[in-house]
């Protein structure tokens, strides 16, 4: 199963960087890929530390819980202010 995840998180960053380059003018095109680059980066060092420290001060399952209310509240956020464009 964890392949399967593997595989659909590169293609989705691999689409999102294609649709900023297209989007961005040839003049600032490596100044948006760049800061996208650090941006994942700073996005993928934060969560670890923080479930370390949510496992370690509070209790093990606490990470879990933390990711879940998120990932709820990204929906509920989603939902309200998504607005279709037809």
């Amino acid at each position: 199963m964890a392949p399967f995840f593997s595989v659909k998180n590169r293609l989705s960053q691999a689409f999102l960087t294609t649709i900023e380059s297209r989007s961005a003018g040839e003049s600032v095109q490596s100044e948006i890929l760049g800061i996208n680059a650090s941006v994942t980066a700073v996005a993928q060092a934060i969560p670890p530390v923080v479930a370390g420290y949510l496992a370690a001060q509070i209790v093990a399952q606490a990470p879990i819980y933390v990711a879940s209310l998120f990932i709820v509240l990204s929906g509920v956020i989603f939902w309200l202010f998504f607005k279709r464009n037809y």
